[in-house]
C-alpha cells in the first residue's frame, strides 16, 4: 500500500513537471514567434514611451535623444535584461524586455519604415532611398530628438517640405544642397567623427536620378 502510494506521488510530481516543461517551451516559442511580428512595428518613439520616460530618463537624461540610445542600445539591452537597470525599481516585465530585445534585433531604427535594408533592391524612389541610404545614414542626427532636429530627414514630407532650399527645386541636381553636402571634400555629411559610412557612387547616382524625377515616393 505505502510502496503504491509514493509511486502515486512519484508519477503526480513527474506529471506536473512535465506540465511545466511544455508550458515553459511553449512561452518561449510563443515569445519568438512574436519577436518579428514586434521588431517590424516597434520604434524609437514607442521604446521612449513605454521603456525610457517612465524607467531610464531620471537619470540617463540623453536618453531623450534618439542617438544617444542608438549609440548605447546593445549595452541597455544587456543592462535590462541582466536586471541591473532600471536602478531603484522593480526590474522590466517580461513584455517590456521581448520588446527592447526585439527592437535592438531590428537595428534599433527610428522609424519602423528602417526595415530590413538588405533585402530591398537600391532604386531611385523614396521607399528605397530611405531604407538603404537615408534611414542608415542621416536619421541617426537628421530626427526630431537629434542632433540635426532643425532639419529633419525621416520623413517623405521633410524632402518634400524643403525641396527648394535641399534640392533646388529639382534643377541643377548636382548644384543642389543634398548632392553639394554628400559629396563635399572637407565637411561630407554623414561627418566623419560619425563614423558613418559615406554614402557610395552608386547611391549618389540613384539619389541624382531620383532628384531628377521629382523625388518619387515609390
Amino acid at each position: 500500500m505505502k510502496q503504491t502510494l509514493l509511486m502515486t506521488i512519484f508519477f503526480l510530481m513527474l506529471s506536473c513537471n512535465l506540465e511545466l516543461i511544455i508550458q515553459e517551451r511553449s512561452d518561449l516559442e510563443f515569445a519568438d514567434s512574436q519577436s518579428f511580428a514586434l521588431s517590424s512595428s516597434i520604434d524609437f518613439a514607442e521604446i521612449k514611451k513605454e521603456i525610457l520616460t517612465p524607467h531610464c530618463i531620471d537619470c540617463h537624461r540623453d536618453y531623450s535623444q534618439y542617438e544617444a540610445v542608438f549609440d548605447q542600445s546593445k549595452q541597455i539591452q544587456e543592462e535590462i535584461e541582466n536586471n541591473r537597470m532600471p536602478k531603484n525599481q522593480s526590474p522590466l516585465t517580461r513584455e517590456l524586455k521581448q520588446m527592447v530585445n526585439s527592437w535592438v534585433s531590428a537595428g534599433a531604427p527610428f522609424s519602423v519604415e528602417n526595415q530590413k535594408p538588405d533585402e530591398i533592391k537600391l532604386a531611385p524612389h523614396w521607399e528605397s532611398l530611405s531604407q538603404k541610404v537615408f534611414f542608415p545614414k542621416c536619421v541617426r542626427c537628421h530626427n526630431p530628438n537629434g542632433q540635426a532636429s532643425f532639419f529633419p530627414l525621416d520623413k517623405y514630407e521633410d524632402f518634400v517640405k524643403n525641396q527648394d532650399y535641399l534640392l533646388n527645386n529639382f534643377e541643377d541636381v548636382e548644384n543642389s544642397l543634398l548632392v553639394e553636402v554628400l559629396t563635399d571634400p572637407v565637411e561630407p555629411m554623414p561627418p566623419i567623427w560619425s563614423e558613418l559610412e559615406r554614402v557610395s557612387a552608386e547611391e549618389l547616382a540613384v539619389i541624382k536620378e531620383w532628384i531628377k524625377n521629382k523625388i518619387p515616393r515609390k
